[in-house]
């Protein structure tokens, strides 16, 4: 029912204002003698596809190009940078002509791009870079991420594919879904976003294949490389992920997430952050052929007398399960793995996680900042929570 009343505000709210604009756009057409002459240069495409660019092209402008096509258009962006905040509401192609030469920016607070619909819809985004504006408040974009400065917010059920695409420079998220919405993102960078690399909650579900995810600061305790809350469902596939804050993958609620061949590093932060992995709450993750290696690289986890909240390889808190497998867990400044309980160094016990170590598993050289000795902080639980070595 939560995300049925949300979707309903959110699509009363985006009917509103396209009805609003058209209505503006009309009254000004009948006042301008000219606003004839001045329309026909943006007359809706004759067939799916339409072209966009400075001069000579369909349209000038995407948003111009994207409510004049028809559904399952393929719309064409020619080299440039376009300064607009884009509102998709219906199938689309919306392809540049590479990620070093279509540049859309946002010319105002918001999202770059917000598709939206309550019913499934597919929408593609294909060699673009998308950068967002300058103001950013990341704690308050989580359950509303429509109202800041993302780079590409997904809600209600649309189903999309971003291939080839960089996400950068958003002052909040690069990418953030909620609702039922869906998201393959392919052989992309998703880099410098200052509230983090992506975001999903509610029953959001996200695959992130042969992509980078990288130096994305996160300006508070919530940021992550990427962040998994509610039911939503992460599948990390040939990712690297490094240089991010706070932690590279943060699984938390009752989210599940599933990493293979990937290799979290270097994640740093503040406040000493900067674990590879966290399992939080409730939620489950499974590692399988990756590397967790040199995590929590900031100065403050190497200057800290026990172990910090934020610099393990693994953590593990709540009633979170872990299982690793044909895995190396390696260079990380405290644990490898680690639950949250005083016998691992901390104040208090927040932990009756599940740890599952199966396979060839590798941990060595881990606790750097020589607090501890030994590479696991694995204790027995007295309630009875299954922990394998």
């Amino acid at each position: 029912m939560r995300l049925g009343v949300a979707l309903l505000c959110l699509f009363s709210t985006v009917l509103a204002l396209g009805c609003s604009k058209r209505s503006r756009d009309t009254a000004s057409a009948a006042r301008s003698p000219g606003s004839m002459a001045a329309a026909s240069a943006d007359q809706p495409p004759s067939s799916l596809a339409a072209t966009v660019c400075a001069r000579g092209c369909d349209f000038t402008q995407i948003q111009q190009a994207l409510q004049a096509s028809p559904p399952g258009a393929t719309i064409t962006v020619s080299a440039g940078t376009y300064r607009e905040n884009l509102v998709i509401e219906k199938a689309v192609v919306l392809r540049g002509a590479g990620l070093d030469q279509t540049r859309i920016e946002s010319a105002k607070g918001g999202p770059v791009i917000l598709a939206a619909t309550p019913a499934e819809t597919a929408v593609a985004l294909e060699r673009l870079t998308i950068a967002g504006g300058a103001r950013g408040g990341a704690s308050g974009c989580i359950p509303q991420p429509e109202q800041c400065n993302n780079g590409v917010v997904l809600r209600g059920r649309v189903k999309a594919t971003l291939s080839r695409v960089r996400l950068s420079a958003n002052a909040d998220n690069g990418l953030a879904l909620r609702d039922w919405a869906e998201a393959t993102v392919e052989d992309s960078e998703i880099s410098r976003n200052q509230g983090g690399g992506a975001s999903l909650g509610d029953a959001a579900k996200l695959t992130v294949r042969n992509s980078v995810v990288s130096n994305n600061p996160g300006r508070s305790i919530i940021a992550a490389g990427i962040r998994a809350n509610d039911e939503a469902q992460l599948v990390l596939d040939a990712v690297t992920m490094s240089g991010n804050s706070w932690s590279g993958v943060w699984a938390l609620g009752s989210a599940r997430v599933d990493i293979r061949n990937s290799v979290i590093k270097d994640t740093t932060g503040g406040l000493d952050q900067g674990s590879g992995v966290v399992a939080d709450q409730r939620a489950e993750v499974r590692m399988d052929n990756s590397v967790i290696e040199n995590n929590g690289t900031d100065t403050r986890c190497l200057g800290r007398q026990w172990p910090s909240e934020g610099c393990q390889g693994v953590l593990a808190i709540g009633q979170s399960r872990v299982l690793i497998k044909d895995s190396t867990i390696r260079g990380n400044t405290d644990w490898g793995v680690a639950l949250w309980r005083r016998q691992c160094g901390y104040t208090k016990d927040l932990s009756i996680a599940e740890v599952m170590l199966e396979g060839n598993i590798v941990i060595e050289g881990n606790m750097r900042s020589a607090n501890y000795a030994g590479q696991v902080c694995l204790p027995s639980l007295e309630r009875g929570a299954l922990v394998t070595r």
